[in-house]
């Protein structure tokens, strides 16, 4: 169980590496106004 979790945050943690390093600033912009709307629409 310990094992298969830390298989999968290991796997997301690598996706959000390559998206970051791939999209760079823009997918900085827009992850930024993602969590601002859904701060706005959850406060």
């Amino acid at each position: 169980m310990i094992v298969l979790l830390t298989l999968v945050l290991g796997r997301f943690r690598c996706i959000t590496l390559l998206r970051i390093s791939s999209e760079g600033l823009v997918g900085s912009i827009l992850d930024l106004g993602y969590y601002r709307i859904l701060n706005f629409v959850v406060g």
